[in-house]
């Protein structure tokens, strides 16, 4: 369920190119969501690593991948508990840049 989630966040998040210090930065996302899969509240963001000006713009392209995901779809009522809490790790560095 969270696997699924976090494949569709991951799907439709570019990051952006051509920054210095990318390789570097991680984001976490945390966000909560209601029983038709949507976004409840604004998901927390935590930035680490790489220059600030580069956390920024990978968080700002991370959190849109969240929000252009939503609503999340085909997720089982009976695990509601399971994946009402989402956190997704964005890791720059793993993508070859």
């Amino acid at each position: 369920m969270i696997e699924n989630i976090r494949k569709s966040v991951t799907a439709n998040w570019p990051p952006p190119a051509d920054i210095s210090g990318i390789k570097n930065v991680r984001v976490q996302i945390r966000f909560e969501l209601d029983r038709a899969g949507q976004i409840v509240g604004k998901p927390n963001v935590v930035m680490t690593g790489g220059p600030e000006k580069t956390q920024q713009a990978v968080a700002a392209s991370a959190l849109r991948a969240v929000l252009r995901s939503a609503p999340f779809k085909n997720l089982p009522m009976d695990k509601y508990d399971a994946w009402k809490e989402v956190i997704i790790h964005f890791d720059a560095g793993d993508l070859g840049l």
